[in-house]
């Protein structure tokens, strides 16, 4: 009798075993698949504040949603162009207590949507909307994606939408989880918060950065320099390929002289 309750009870823990681990492996799987969603499109808010848009300068993601609004009594447009200009891109009229939203195209990253208000524009009333190159997302505890190629001047936005508190920090390349010595960026981002960095002119090395509380979980990432190719063997732009071009790619001849490396090799 004694063996029977035994094995009664080994029988009962091990099937309690089974469901927990079961829950935990099914909980597991439903907390990465909600860490790991893309990150959806922002909604973006702008206020006109006497003869200012607030704020005048945003940027943003494709597919990200601006509104602007109008509280005041005085009205307004919201009209894209620069030099007071329109361009065609938007155009509206915000009489007190209306609204107006424009949605950034798909595929406009890179792009910058200058616009001001119609009758006051000669008093500087004017924004400027910068879309992004690149988009990070900030999910759980990566950076997403991990690697990505940038170019000299490339605009890169972190987006932080859901989850704890981390950091956008630059890492020294020969020390892992240790910041850079003069960091280029290092920032804290929360839950709801956007950070981005425009790679800096003459900028050749790769950037890695980190996140301080959750490095050691291999949070980190990098933005790796595209080699900045010529765009023809017109090597000194005078207009033509020819001899000149030609003894400028001789004399490079088994070098890395960037400005006749035509294939980025």
């Amino acid at each position: 009798r004694y063996w029977f309750r035994c094995l009664l009870y080994i029988h009962s823990f091990w099937g309690e075993y089974m469901r927990i681990r079961y829950a935990a492996v099914l909980l597991g799987s439903l907390c990465l698949a909600v860490a790991s969603a893309p990150a959806m499109a922002i909604d973006h808010e702008v206020t006109i504040s006497g003869l200012n848009f607030s704020p005048d300068t945003l940027v943003v993601a494709p597919g990200d949603t601006i509104t602007w609004s109008n509280p005041n009594a005085f009205t307004h447009t919201v009209t894209s162009g620069s030099g007071c200009s329109g361009d065609g891109t938007f155009n509206s009229t915000l009489r007190g207590g209306a609204s107006f939203s424009w949605t950034v195209p798909a595929g406009s990253g890179g792009l910058t949507y200058d616009y001001y208000c119609i009758p006051h524009c000669g008093a500087g009333m004017t924004g400027t909307i910068t879309v992004a190159d690149h988009v990070v997302d900030v999910n759980g505890l990566s950076f997403d994606p991990a690697v990505i190629q940038v170019g000299e001047g490339d605009v890169v936005l972190w987006v932080h939408q859901k989850g704890g508190f981390h950091t956008i920090t630059e890492e020294d390349p020969d020390s892992k989880c240790t910041t850079a010595a003069k960091p280029l960026f290092a920032v804290p981002i929360d839950e709801g918060e956007l950070f981005h960095f425009q790679i800096p002119k003459g900028q050749t090395e790769s950037i890695y950065y980190y996140c301080i509380p959750h490095c050691f979980l291999d949070m980190r990432g990098i933005l790796e320099i595209e080699p900045d190719c010529p765009e023809s063997a017109d090597f000194n732009k005078d207009g033509s390929v020819d001899g000149e071009d030609l003894g400028a790619l001789l004399g490079s001849w088994n070098t890395s002289n960037p400005v006749t490396d035509i294939n980025c090799d």
